[in-house]
Formats: C-alpha cells, sequence, structure tokens
C-alpha cells in the first residue's frame, strides 16, 4: 500500500499538525511513539521504523514539532532506506531547556545531549520546517544549519478556531491568558497589570493552565492580593473557542527571554482567530505577522511592561471603536494571509 508520507513521533495531534497538515488530502501513515523508558522506546522505535519502511510505499519520512529526542533512529532508518526526510523542527530542544527554561547549565550533559538532538535532525533533514524567520535565523547561526534547507510556515489556528457569537456575555470586561506557565509566557507581568487595576472593579483575568511557574505565579497573586484574578487548571482544547467567546480580550506572551523574541505563539493566533483582541509584547517575532494599533496591541519591554500592558487593557475598555477595529482586523488577517488553507498550502509544496 502507497501512502504520501510516514508520520513518526508523539504528540502526532498537536495544533501545529491539525493547521499545517490536511488528513483529507494526503494518505498518512501515523506510527505513534509512546512516552517510556529510554531503552525501550529506542528499541521499539528502531523496529517501528523498520518494519513500517519495509510493509507501507512512501517516498517520504514526516519527524514532526518536539521529536527531537526520539529522531536519532528515524534518521538512521530513513536514511538506510533512502527516503526523504522532514522535519518540523518548531522548538529547538536546546533553546527550551537552556536558553529559555534554564533547565540546565550549558556545559552540562543535558544540555549537551540536547544540542546533539537539535544538530542531528537539523544536520540529516532533506527539508527542514520552522515559525519564524528569526527562528531560521537563529539554527543558521547557532547550528550552521544550510539556510537554504529552511522553509517558514506559520503554526496559525486551526479551523475550529473562529468567531462565535456571545449575546449573554458578562457586564464585566474580561481577560483571557492561557497556556504553559513557564518564562517564555511572562505570567508574573500579568499579574503585575492586574495589580495596577486592581481598583477598577469591573476588570477582571482568567488565567488557565499549570506548569514550571504556576506555584510562584499563585504566591505571587497572594502577595499582590488580587482578587481580579482567577486561575483555572484547564480548558478541553476542543472547547476553548466557545470558551473565549465570553472575554473581551486575549494575551499573549510577556517574557523577557530571547526565545520570546522570535516565536509567535499558537494562543496569539488563536485568540485573533476568535475575533479577540490580542494584547502581546513588541518582539521582532510578533511584528512578521501582526502590526501595533492595527490588528494587536503591542507592549514595549522593560521595566514599565507591566504598567503598559495595564494601560492597553484600560484602553481598549475605554475605546470601543479601537477594540472592535483590532478585532476585526486580526480576525481578517487570521482568515487570510495565515488561513489553515494558505498554511496547508505552504506544507503540500514540500511533500510533492
Amino acid at each position: 500500500m502507497h501512502y504520501d508520507f510516514l508520520m513518526i513521533g508523539w504528540e502526532l495531534d498537536y495544533s501545529r499538525n491539525g493547521v499545517m497538515i490536511d488528513r483529507e488530502k494526503f494518505k498518512i501513515k501515523e506510527i505513534k511513539i509512546k512516552k517510556e523508558n529510554f531503552a525501550l522506546r529506542y528499541a521499539k522505535t528502531f523496529l517501528k521504523i523498520l518494519n513500517a519502511l519495509i510493509r507501507y510505499r512512501t517516498k517520504i519520512v514526516y519527524i514532526p514539532a518536539f521529536n527531537q529526542v526520539n529522531s536519532p533512529f528515524i534518521i538512521l532508518a530513513s536514511k538506510i532506506f533512502r527516503k526523504k526526510l522532514i522535519i518540523d523542527i518548531l522548538v529547538s530542544e536546546y533553546d527550551t531547556i537552556v536558553e529559555d527554561r534554564k533547565l540546565a547549565r550549558p556545559n552540562s550533559f543535558k544540555a549537551k545531549k540536547a544540542y546533539f538532538l537539535d544538530k542531528i535532525c537539523l544536520k540529516y533533514a532533506d527539508q527542514l520546517i520552522c515559525d519564524t524567520e528569526l527562528h531560521k535565523e537563529y539554527f543558521v547561526k547557532k547550528f550552521q544549519c544550510d539556510s537554504n534547507k529552511i522553509s517558514v510556515i506559520s503554526v496559525g489556528a486551526e479551523e475550529h478556531f473562529d468567531y462565535i457569537e456571545n449575546n449573554n456575555k458578562s457586564q464585566e470586561f474580561r481577560v483571557i491568558f492561557y497556556g504553559g506557565f513557564s518564562p517564555l509566557h511572562g505570567i508574573d507581568i500579568i499579574l503585575k497589570a492586574a495589580a495596577y487595576l486592581k481598583n477598577n472593579s469591573s476588570i477582571k483575568f482568567t488565567l488557565v493552565g499549570s506548569g514550571q511557574t504556576k506555584n510562584e505565579m499563585l504566591k505571587l497573586a497572594q502577595e499582590l492580593e488580587l482578587s481580579n484574578v482567577t486561575f483555572i487548571d484547564r480548558v478541553d482544547y476542543r472547547d476553548l473557542p466557545s470558551f473565549l467567546s465570553d472575554f473581551d480580550v486575549g494575551l499573549g506572551i510577556f517574557g523577557e527571554t530571547d526565545k520570546a523574541q522570535r516565536v509567535v505563539p499558537n494562543k496569539v493566533y488563536q485568540v485573533a482567530a476568535c475575533k479577540l483582541p490580542v494584547i502581546t509584547r513588541d518582539t521582532p517575532g510578533i511584528k512578521e505577522v501582526f502590526t501595533h494599533n492595527k490588528d494587536s496591541l503591542l507592549i514595549p519591554s522593560g521595566d514599565q511592561q507591566a504598567y503598559e500592558l495595564a494601560k492597553a487593557i484600560q484602553t481598549l475598555q475605554d475605546n470601543p471603536d479601537l477594540k472592535n477595529n483590532i478585532e476585526k482586523n486580526g480576525y481578517r488577517l487570521m482568515k487570510t494571509d495565515y488561513s489553515v488553507k494558505n498554511i496547508r498550502k505552504q506544507f503540500s509544496y514540500l511533500v510533492k
């Protein structure tokens, strides 16, 4: 049986793949890897890929995002069988562990392992995918990768992220953040902005998610005596568009890390696609897609970032026409330049 490509790894249902890959157009054989014991996983992975390459006819092997740790044997098997290898290098393992989350020192074994995994993906892939031009520059400079192999395909938002009219919205002005609690997101900035707005009883914040900095942020909220902030552990992913329809403003990221400078997070695309005005940090990466005061409000970095975020939220509450224009323009942008159709067209070109 012939397949357009084999898709091998874990997190195959991650939103990036849902946006980029048209499963109705392509005939795809998915080879799922379980998160289990390191040695057992590697042995099973190698046997699975060998079996798949023998059993299924295809010219292409695709490794999706977040699978650098699974890549060595997938790369080896693909090269043995002379298959075209496409890797989505969306997030650098080294960058995430060492430079962004500070979970390992640069010269530690963990850091060297992460660097090696990134390096072999970038070296041996026939075609690479990343999400911004700045990420492409990072990979070229950090790992001496051939820039001609890297295609930039934006993250975008899945089709179920769309505007849902809500005629029963609260009279409060509601602000939403959702995502992992990590240094990248700068949730401390959101909480400090909430502190500036404590005296405005009509503005309420909801923060959805968990992760590395969650306990620290809960403690900070207590220290700041924030009665205007609600924490929720999770919302079902399929329910997010309906959930977002209850809010007036969506927040992006405010972290000061180098990685924060390069990314355009999926939550920013998703919020805009649901026709909420986006407020996020002003970075070179964000400005590859969004324009301040047109389809977003971009907050300058620095010591006054929390104050500037609070001021932007207050501005949108006080200026319904500005809010309306930003959300309309952001929505239009997601349905034209960054539509699922356009993003899938770019991916389709790579797997011809």
